[in-house]
């Protein structure tokens, strides 16, 4: 089973803590960490999708805060991400941070900031289990 992940955010204690506790829960998932600016720069070019060789991520976790992008800089790159075309079926984009507006706007689920590595693992095992049953039915066919 594998999952494949974006973390965009410029904290490497952030980037740090959700690949790991990724990784301790999922067999070779293929995770791609950014910025807030390199993530704009990767969907204008759409290598986002071609990071994968099989498909789209299966989950997007958005930092809401930056020192490098502002407000509206974030806004523009959650509307592009929620309304494109990056997710497969069932993908899900996550907000990380106290920004409720932002998440009522696109009526996307947030993580609020700080959280424990419990609360991780509950936003990304729904998304595994997600993974896992679409492995399996490619098994049977």
């Amino acid at each position: 089973m594998s999952v494949g992940c974006i973390i965009i955010s410029e904290y490497p204690l952030i980037c740090t803590t959700i690949r790991n506790t990724i990784v301790s829960i999922c067999e070779d998932p293929k995770i791609l960490a950014c910025s807030h600016p390199q993530a704009s720069k990767l969907y204008r070019r759409h290598q986002v999708k071609h990071f994968w060789s099989q498909g789209a991520p299966d989950l997007i976790l958005l930092d809401t805060d930056s020192k490098l992008s502002s407000e509206r800089d974030i806004e523009v790159l959650c509307s592009q991400l929620y309304t494109g075309s990056l997710f497969e079926k069932d993908g899900r984009l996550v907000l990380l941070g106290n920004d409720r507006k932002l998440g009522d706007v696109f009526g996307l689920e947030c993580l609020d900031k700080p959280f424990s590595i419990n609360q991780l693992r509950e936003f990304v095992k729904p998304q595994l289990k997600y993974v896992r049953e679409v492995d399996l039915r490619k098994l049977a066919s």
